[in-house]
């Protein structure tokens, strides 16, 4: 192993165990509330990180929209870790194109343990702003055979 793979290696296990340690520290200081109960009506909300890998963010969108059984899908969210290859600029037409995405755009790099949470904060916020009347849409919107922008 070379010495900068070495020193990648030891950064990337320190970052993991303080990200650890934050997300446990986090949880015991603001435990989670109670889950609501399940009215009998399916809801699927996907998240995703991307990293200057828009290309298989576009494929798992137009595999995702061959599928049967969208109308479960309630949120697509994204979340852009300062992409070089121009994942901004395709999530922001997508919102543009359709409600059913949410973006999240990070100026930096972040762990991917990182950019789930953002995303799953991003999703809790906007499911609380749709159960409390604000704007927002929620709802099947992503059609079968929709084409991705």
């Amino acid at each position: 192993m070379r010495r900068g793979d070495r020193f990648n290696a030891l950064r990337r296990h320190i970052e993991q165990r303080l990200d650890q340690a934050w997300a446990l520290t986090a949880r015991r200081l603001h435990p989670p509330a109670g889950c609501p109960s399940y009215d009998g009506e399916p809801r699927v909300a996907v998240v995703t990180v991307n990293r200057s890998t828009t290309r298989y963010l576009k494929l798992l969108l137009l595999t995702l929209a061959q599928q049967t059984e969208l109308e479960i899908i309630r949120r697509i969210v994204i979340v852009d870790h300062d992409s070089r290859d121009g994942g901004g600029v395709f999530i922001d037409r997508l919102v543009a194109a359709c409600p059913l995405f949410e973006p999240v755009h990070n100026r930096r790099f972040l762990n991917h343990a990182r950019g789930m949470r953002a995303g799953l904060a991003a999703l809790e916020r906007v499911e609380w702003s749709n159960a409390n009347g604000s704007a927002g849409q929620s709802g099947p919107l992503l059609r079968h055979g929709s084409r991705v922008p």
